[in-house]
């Protein structure tokens, strides 16, 4: 092999080395902003099931509340939030049942 052609397929590695750290860094950066819109799509879902349930539970709809707050996971940073809403709904529910002297399904364990 020639010096020539050693310098040349020398030449083509290099690019396609770059041309490989490119799609790579390209990669990387795809997977950081779907990751970042992940996060961000996750925060908002979690918001608009916080906002909810608590336009259920002053509403007075104790059931829906309930149901709601199962939406809400425990990776959420409206989870604590949640589980204390959750007792506010049980309460509430309660106070509808014994006002309507369903009295077994007002103390019963839920």
């Amino acid at each position: 092999m020639s010096l020539q052609s050693e310098q040349f397929a020398g030449n083509g590695l290099r690019k396609i080395g770059a041309g490989v750290g490119a799609g790579l860094a390209t990669l990387g950066v795809s997977a950081a902003l779907t990751y970042g819109y992940l996060q961000v799509r996750d925060y908002q879902e979690s918001h608009r099931q916080w906002v909810k349930l608590q336009s259920l539970e002053k509403a007075g709809e104790y059931e829906g509340c309930l149901a709601q707050a199962q939406a809400i996971v425990p990776a959420s940073r409206y989870f604590e939030g949640a589980q204390s809403l959750v007792q506010q709904c049980r309460l509430g529910r309660a106070q509808q049942q014994a006002e309507q002297q369903e009295y077994v399904a007002a103390i019963a364990p839920h």
